[in-house]
């Protein structure tokens, strides 16, 4: 794809707008991943600890067994509480894609096929990202309260939690859907940078630097933070002389090198472009003569490597 084909491209959606289709595509996955659970006969209200008829919210989940596992009281399936948890998030989803789809036809309308247009429109795409936003934290009991709130505290138990406080299975699953969200994150620093006075929709006009730079590695390693210090924290609220967490805890530690070396390739392009020239920095995409690029892929490698060990042993519980 060439500048052209890209601009056009970026005309046709922008990046503010791909970031938040992507966030209603995680939340259709998610609310369907809910029915079809339901449809089995699972109460995912009961396994997510979000219930509040036998389960109150407030009631922290049982620690760890020294195994490792969470001890866990098995509950009979109820329907109504299972059926509660998705079913509002059917609604939410109609209220988002609605909202959504209305902003990107007058973004469009706006628009209509010249690029020359774009940043004349961004108005259009403020407008979707702020009501988004307001829908988040409407603090009135409108769009799903219930649900926001257990979606908000658990982010808030996610990122403020500390070592003596237990982990909420929920959030275990949380940090594990943000970390595939992880470029997402950073799409959202480029995106309201797009969005600010002075910013631009074209990514050709865009001038991310300094601080704002290193912002979007940062929030892409947040979530694999959250589940480090996850892990930390189950070894240490189960007292147990079982190491399995801390292991686990380094297979998200191991994505950090990987990430910030990955925001320093920039660094290694400006190096050979200054040495060999630009068309050679850009036609090839192998820098082994550079520090910093070996350094990243031995980091790749090593994550990588580790990764596949922890999920083949741990996770999927087989031996290599």
């Amino acid at each position: 794809m060439d500048g052209e084909d890209l601009l056009a491209s970026s005309a046709f959606l922008p990046l503010p707008f791909r970031v938040l289709s992507l966030v209603g595509l995680g939340l259709v996955c998610w609310t369907t991943n809910l029915h079809f659970l339901h449809l089995l006969g699972i109460d995912t209200s009961s396994v997510l600890e979000t219930r509040t008829d036998k389960i109150p919210l407030s009631t922290p989940p049982s620690p760890p067994t020294p195994g490792g596992n969470r001890a866990r009281t098995r509950h009979p399936v109820q329907s109504s509480a299972s059926h509660s948890l998705y079913t509002p998030l059917y609604r939410i989803l109609f209220y988002y894609n609605a909202w959504l789809l209305s902003c990107y036809v007058l973004y469009n309308l706006s628009v209509k096929g010249d690029m020359q247009k774009m940043d004349q429109s961004r108005v259009v795409i403020t407008l979707a990202a702020a009501g988004v936003v307001v829908g988040l934290f409407c603090p009135f009991n409108i769009l799903a309260k219930r649900e926001r709130d257990i979606f908000l505290h658990a982010v808030r138990r996610c990122i403020f939690g500390t070592y003596n406080q237990p982990v909420y299975f929920s959030d275990v699953i949380l940090a594990d859907i943000f970390t595939s969200f992880a470029k997402v994150l950073g799409d959202l620093w480029v995106s309201a940078y797009m969005l600010l006075p002075g910013g631009s929709l074209m990514m050709s006009n865009l001038d991310i630097h300094g601080w704002s730079e290193w912002a979007i590695p940062a929030l892409i390693s947040l979530p694999y933070v959250v589940r480090f210090k996850q892990c930390l924290a189950e070894y240490y609220y189960s007292r147990s002389t079982n190491t399995r967490s801390l292991w686990n805890a380094l297979k998200y530690a191991s994505s950090f090198p990987v990430i910030f070396l990955s925001a320093m390739q920039k660094q290694v392009i400006a190096d050979v472009t200054a040495s060999k020239g630009a068309d050679v920095a850009l036609k090839t995409t192998w820098h082994g003569e550079h520090h910093i690029f070996r350094f990243w892929l031995l980091s790749v490698v090593i994550s990588t490597l580790y990764s596949f060990w922890w999920d083949v042993t741990n996770d999927w519980g087989l031996d290599l």
